[in-house]
């Protein structure tokens, strides 16, 4: 009995360590953001978005989207890094009831999977109800599905822009 449990407790300091050692930084994670985005909404219409580095664990994101030539949106947010919950709060302006604020959650689930949620409470930011999963297919592309309340809204190829 004895041999039994402090086996068992070995399983279980290696199980430990093993997912300390996998945990993903988060951080070095995010900045695979930064740059110049595009996506391609329709034949006459883009939204472009630059992210830049705004301090070591805070990303400044500017958007805009342009039809026909014309601005017809811009906006501004940040993402910074929070510890406790391991993950990335963005703080940006909300498209659908503006000038209200929006709260999103980011987080990497493995090395190319980032997920975000809307959902305004901390402890349960994957309970949101407009998620999106954003899949790394290479440095300069990934795709992101939207989905509202469950139900996939928008499927979105993402490409940087090279200067």
């Amino acid at each position: 009995m004895g041999s039994t449990i402090v086996i068992a407790f070995f399983l279980l300091l290696s199980l430990n360590l093993i997912q300390a050692q996998t945990e993903l930084n988060q951080v070095e994670l995010m900045n695979k953001y930064i740059g110049t985005w595009k996506i391609e909404v329709s034949e006459d219409t883009n939204s472009i978005f630059e992210v830049t580095a705004f301090k070591e664990d805070v990303l400044e994101i500017n958007s805009k989207t342009v039809a026909n030539g014309k601005i017809i949106y811009e906006g501004k947010s940040l993402r910074g890094y929070d510890k406790k919950s391991n993950k990335y709060i963005d703080v940006g302006e909300d498209l659908d009831y503006p000038p209200a604020l929006i709260f999103t959650f980011w987080w990497f689930s493995s090395e190319d999977i980032c997920h975000l949620s809307n959902n305004e409470d901390l402890n349960n930011s994957e309970k949101g109800t407009i998620k999106s999963k954003i899949e790394f297919k290479s440095p300069d592309l990934f795709i992101q599905t939207i989905t509202k309340n469950g139900k996939v809204k928008k499927i979105n190829t993402v490409k940087r822009v090279r200067d």
